[in-house]
C-alpha cells in the first residue's frame, strides 16, 4: 500500500510540474521614460551600451525617436 502511494504522489508531481511549465516569451520592447532637457533638433538617438563578458553575442542595438 506504501508503494501504491509513493507512485501515486510522484506521478501527481510530475503532472503538477508538466502543467505549470509555460515556455517564456521573447520581450521587444522597453519602457523608457525621463524628462529631455536641452534638444536642439527633432531627433534623439540612443543607443545600447552593453557591460557583458561576451560582448561579441550581444547585438548593437540604435534607435531614433522623433521629438514633437
Amino acid at each position: 500500500m506504501k508503494t501504491l502511494k509513493s507512485i501515486f504522489f510522484i506521478t501527481l508531481c510530475c503532472c503538477l510540474f508538466l502543467v505549470s511549465y509555460e515556455k517564456k516569451q521573447d520581450v521587444k520592447y522597453a519602457i523608457i521614460s525621463g524628462n529631455l532637457e536641452n534638444v536642439n533638433g527633432e531627433e534623439v538617438k540612443l543607443n545600447s551600451r552593453f557591460t557583458s563578458i561576451s560582448f561579441d553575442s550581444v547585438p548593437q542595438i540604435q534607435h531614433t525617436l522623433k521629438i514633437n
